[in-house]
């Protein structure tokens, strides 16, 4: 059978041509970017092979609808169905035309997102108490109110630009420029950060504990304002935590795990294992989250013993 790796650069460009960009030197999709069966049959690849490949994909792997279409940023997707479709075909020159949005590309996208709302975590957290009081002073709200203000400006603020551009030069086509901040935006959802994908998955945990640990040091440093509440020892009232417990540090441990407050020590055991396997560097795994994940296991095993 014919080699079909030029039809389908051809499909490419098609779909993902119409790249404009914002006076502020953004790459955007003129219009809607995607592909479709229909798409890939007009194409003139072979009906058979491609009808049974993406019928097999979705309706029989996934029990998902065969009619819906490939968005840029599943572009791996549209490589298994080509996969599977027994015709010849170059998936190198595919991915070196720069008119897909590979695995690769992904990662570098997550990776940026990780460093920057780990830093605007980080921010809050190595606030010295008096920047942190005037931060955590909730004025005329609860601080419930402003701290879940707080942390929906955290998440809905889009990046800042140095960090765009640092991305995109590290891109190689103005597709996959697009398809960046395509994810970028995504990513300034609180919907996102409720389910975000593996790779962010430890800054996921981190969003989730961060109000309650904001929490915790509002009621430390006296600006805790409105509804009742107790104090870490289990007593009604606005007491300070008693001596020596570090309740913030131990719930961001265990989210680090994705463990509740009632863990006990053979969950942390358990969930620490699960982790390392999923998260060790000899297996493609990031050094910065391993290294989390072991102080997370360390103090959380120490404070247990």
């Amino acid at each position: 059978m014919a080699d079909q790796t030029e039809k389908i650069l051809m499909i490419l460009r098609e779909a993902h041509g119409d790249i404009r960009q914002d006076p502020g030197g953004a790459y955007f999709f003129g219009n809607v970017s995607a592909i479709s069966l229909a798409m890939l049959l007009a194409g003139g690849l072979p009906s058979k092979e491609v009808l049974w490949a993406w019928y097999s994909h979705f309706d029989m792997e996934r029990s998902e609808s065969i009619y819906q279409s490939i968005a840029p940023a599943d572009d791996e997707r549209l490589l298994e169905i080509l996969g599977a479709c027994g015709f010849s075909w170059n998936e190198q020159e595919l991915r070196a035309s720069g008119l897909v949005f590979g695995r690769d590309s992904r990662e570098l996208v997550y990776r940026v997102l990780e460093r920057e709302y780990g830093a605007r975590i980080d921010h809050y957290r190595n606030m010295d108490d008096g920047a942190l009081r005037e931060a955590l002073d909730p004025g005329k709200d609860s601080s419930g109110v402003h701290l879940n203000k707080l942390r929906r400006r955290m998440i809905t603020t889009p990046l800042e630009e140095p960090a765009r551009r640092e991305l995109s030069a590290r891109l190689k086509s103005d597709y996959q420029r697009a398809t960046a901040r395509h994810l970028l935006e995504e990513a300034t959802s609180e919907l996102f950060w409720k389910n975000p994908p593996p790779e962010l998955e430890l800054t996921g945990a981190r969003f989730s504990v961060f109000g309650q640990i904001m929490m915790e040091a509002s009621i430390r440093l006296g600006v805790y304002s409105g509804g009742r509440r107790q104090d870490n020892a289990g007593r009604q009232g606005g007491g300070r935590p008693p001596p020596g417990r570090n309740v913030a540090g131990k719930a961001m441990h265990l989210a680090v795990l994705g463990l509740g407050p009632e863990a006990g020590l053979a969950e942390v055991r358990s969930a620490y294992r699960a982790k390392v396997k999923q998260h060790h560097p000899d297996r493609g795994g990031a050094q910065r989250d391993f290294q989390r994940i072991q102080e997370a296991y360390e103090y959380l095993a120490g404070e247990a013993g």
